[in-house]
């Protein structure tokens, strides 16, 4: 019976190894589920904790979920000593040129008005970060000539993938302006956090371009699509000279992007609808991003480290940690301390110590154990003696056993 259980019990053991190994194995296919038939910003109570779980969930499986501890913890550290190739910035300055650089005089002028507009956009999204309706407005009046008439809609507060944004007309620009802040808040952190990828297309004159989206950004934007679209239509109906405009940083400028991309969908007065997007982080597939460049601008400052985070970028860095042999140099830094030489050389003391301390007890216990040889030995010759003489027959009394 026992060796029937110990077989059971290896067999199990061995199958579990097994079954594990081929999960590491598969690893790199295996995808998490999360936010499984979510569309859209919640609606209430139970929806926030259901998404909030779901975050959760995402944020592990992007973390801790595909990265060891000691490489996240420790692996970064010692990647990051390493000096890179090339600036993170070579790519895109080989690729691209100055802005400007050659122009003529018309497409010159166009380029400083378009400078000039994005400065404004800038003193948009300063303006966006007073959480309070009546500052807010007061920025807006005093930096940028837009009075409390000139603001069409207004939401302060952000809500679960519910960004804050406001609608305004700016005369100076001659445009309807819809503003969307980016992360100011732990419900801001956590729409960006939801970046689970889902399917989302859109259809142009090229015809329907299918790819992904950030999830979080997505539901962002057909919330505000739903809340600011009615506003935004009547006041181009009132201004028909007036263009339309959707601007945001960071969280804000993502979901402008797909926001802008829906608008234009519609077609009519949001037809010729553009976005500028300041520090725009990765929201959606690259076929997405060619579809909709010649109306979307980004505006990256150097090498900002939110544009350039991504999914595919957050993979390459931890297979480059994994490969790389942090665990030598790690071993030699804690060498150079002195502190692991004087543990090992205690660790050496004390072997020595214990094996000198084995060896005496040892001897002792072959000495207590073995048994008096020399006084049989000498018993039985003193014995023979008497009866057939020999050497041993001297007379000589035999010594007494050992107390």
């Amino acid at each position: 019976m026992s060796v029937t259980a110990v077989a059971a019990a290896g067999t199990a053991v061995a199958l579990w190894l097994y079954k594990r190994r081929q999960t590491e194995l598969e690893w790199e296919e295996r995808e998490y589920a999360t936010h499984t038939g979510a569309h859209q910003a919640p609606q209430t109570f139970m929806e926030d904790l259901y998404y909030f779980a779901e975050g959760l969930r995402y944020t592990y499986s992007e973390t801790l979920g595909r990265w060891g501890t000691a490489d996240l913890l420790i692996g970064l550290t010692y990647l990051c000593r390493k000096n890179p190739p090339e600036h993170v910035t070579t790519d895109i300055a080989r690729a691209g040129q100055p802005y400007g650089r050659g122009a003529d005089t018309a497409a010159a002028a166009a380029s400083l008005r378009e400078l000039r507009e994005i400065r404004r956009v800038f003193q948009y999204c300063v303006g966006m970060r007073e959480r309070r309706p009546g500052p807010q407005r007061e920025y807006f009046a005093t930096a940028l000539g837009i009075g409390p008439e000139a603001i069409l809609a207004q939401e302060t507060r952000a809500g679960v993938l519910k960004p804050s944004f406001i609608l305004a007309r700016d005369d100076h620009l001659r445009a309807i302006v819809l503003i969307i802040r980016g992360t100011h808040s732990f419900k801001d952190m956590f729409t960006s956090l939801t970046g689970a990828a889902k399917p989302h297309h859109l259809v142009d004159g090229n015809g329907v371009v299918l790819g992904y989206s950030h999830f979080g950004m997505l539901a962002a934007a057909r919330w505000v699509l739903a809340a600011a679209a009615g506003p935004m239509n009547e006041a181009l109906g009132a201004h028909p000279d007036y263009a339309a405009r959707v601007v945001g940083h960071s969280l804000g400028g993502g979901t402008a992007a797909l926001l802008t991309m829906m608008l234009r969908e519609r077609g009519g007065a949001f037809a010729e609808a553009r976005c500028i997007a300041v520090a725009c982080p990765a929201c959606m597939t690259l076929e997405l991003a060619r579809s909709c460049a010649a109306y979307v601008t980004t505006v990256i400052n150097n090498a900002d480290v939110v544009p350039c985070v991504s999914p595919g970028a957050a993979d390459a860095l931890r297979r480059e940690v994994t490969a790389s042999a942090w665990g030598g140099e790690l071993r030699a830094d804690l060498r150079a301390t002195g502190l692991v030489r004087a543990l090992e050389t205690g660790v050496r003391g004390v072997g020595g110590a214990a094996a000198s301390a084995g060896a005496w007890t040892g001897g002792a216990l072959v000495a207590a154990c073995a048994p008096p040889t020399r006084y049989i030995r000498r018993r039985l010759t003193a014995g023979g003696g008497g009866a057939g003489g020999g050497a041993g027959a001297s007379g000589r009394a035999a010594p007494e056993p050992p107390s």
